[in-house]
């Protein structure tokens, strides 16, 4: 049975902890990969060493576990240079179909007010001495129809988007009123959709761990 096969008898909750995303999400991009591989040996050509289903989970698995490309190849019995080949293919293929692109900036553009939440991710990332954190910004264009959730790390950004809304924050020689405090939980619980996101992000542990 192949392992992409196997894979899929798990049960949901086991399949996403495991390969990162939903079944439903991956036979998606298996459809995309299958069609694009078709395509590819249309007129023959040298047998490819491992099947879509295989180049598709090694893939998954290099973003969820984070392991070394020589590890993975010992698993699946083929050369280190077939794993490279094929998570290049993979990210290519399903890159240039575009579905699983997030929107760019033009949608932002479009002439309709849109509520934005963005937030910040840090990458541990290794240096010679000592370890540093990078500081990954989400940026977006000044946009008047773009209304901007922060947080309190974004001190500031009102001096540059006059449509951002960040928490108000605590004084020295006074309590926060109710209409503040009101004001401060309304925009945390429609803040949560980011930090959701970079919940789900993280669950890849090439996003989270050093580099």
């Amino acid at each position: 049975m192949e392992r992409a096969e196997k894979a899929l008898k798990m049960s949901n909750r086991q399949f996403k902890r495991i390969i990162g995303t939903t079944k439903p999400v991956f036979q998606k991009m298996m459809n995309v990969l299958e069609i694009a591989h078709d395509k590819l040996h249309e007129f023959g050509g040298k047998p490819p060493d491992l099947t879509v289903g295989d180049k598709l989970l090694m893939t998954l698995q290099y973003y969820r576990e984070y392991r070394t490309m020589e590890s993975i190849a010992v698993d699946y019995g083929c050369a280190k240079s077939s794993v490279c080949r094929s998570i290049n293919w993979v990210e290519n293929t399903l890159s240039a179909d575009g579905q699983f692109q997030l929107p760019g900036k033009q949608a932002l553009q479009d002439g309709t007010l849109k509520t934005v939440a963005v937030d910040v991710t840090e990458h541990p990332i290794e240096r010679p001495k000592k370890m540093l954190c990078k500081t990954s910004l989400l940026i977006l264009a000044a946009c008047l129809t773009v209304l901007i959730l922060a947080d309190s790390g974004y001190q500031g950004i009102q001096n540059y988007y006059p449509w951002s809304l960040i928490p108000i924050k605590k004084s020295k020689n006074r309590e926060q009123s109710e209409a503040e405090k009101a004001f401060n939980r309304d925009l945390s619980r429609r803040r949560i959709v980011i930090e959701n996101t970079n919940t789900r992000i993280n669950v890849f542990k090439i996003m989270a761990n050093p580099y």
